[in-house]
């Protein structure tokens, strides 16, 4: 079996060099948070993202 983050890692990208002057986002995001990525100033590439929300997880 794959592991279950399989499909997640695929898609996520990891957020650019403005996720630290994020707002919302940068030290504050912790395991378990939903991050909102369709907000207009995202740091994350919205092309590789296919969910509105993505759980931030625990890398094992």
């Amino acid at each position: 079996m794959k592991n279950p983050l399989f499909l997640f890692n695929r898609f996520y990208r990891r957020p650019t060099s403005k996720a630290s002057q994020h707002p919302m986002l940068g030290s504050d995001i912790k395991v378990g948070s939903l991050v909102n990525v369709t907000a207009l100033e995202s740091p994350y590439e919205k092309d590789a993202v296919t969910a509105e929300k993505v759980s931030v997880m625990e890398r094992q």
